[in-house]
């Protein structure tokens, strides 16, 4: 046998193609599964953030100063655990220009500075 029939080399070739389409599709579903790995737990985490500063301020207007201080304290401690989150900061980017890093910088001087004091 020398030779196959054309139908045999046309399947073949199909075939070949489909699988090269799948093995390129693996890879790059594998690429961007790698690429926002922890990033929806750093959108949960920010969004708790917020509701979290919201519920400190309206805790603190609200309870008795004397029996509520010491809940407000534990708040304040959980709120900046969360704000400093290895799955906050480890999706944040390396370089010192990017946007997301500044304004992440910008939020923790200013709960540093001026809102926790």
């Amino acid at each position: 046998m020398t030779s196959r029939s054309p139908l045999v080399n046309r399947l073949a070739v199909i075939i070949g193609a489909i699988v090269l389409t799948a093995i390129v599709s693996m890879a790059t579903t594998l690429a961007v599964s790698n690429s926002i790995e922890g990033n929806a737990t750093a959108i949960n985490l920010a969004g708790s953030l917020r509701m979290g500063a919201f519920q400190l301020v309206a805790r603190s207007a609200t309870e008795d100063y004397r029996n509520g201080q010491r809940a407000i304290l534990e708040r304040i401690a959980e709120y900046e655990e969360r704000l400093k989150a290895p799955a906050i900061t480890r999706s944040l980017p390396g370089t010192d220009d990017h946007p997301l890093l500044q304004q992440y910088r910008r939020v923790n001087e200013q709960w540093t500075n001026q809102l926790r004091p």
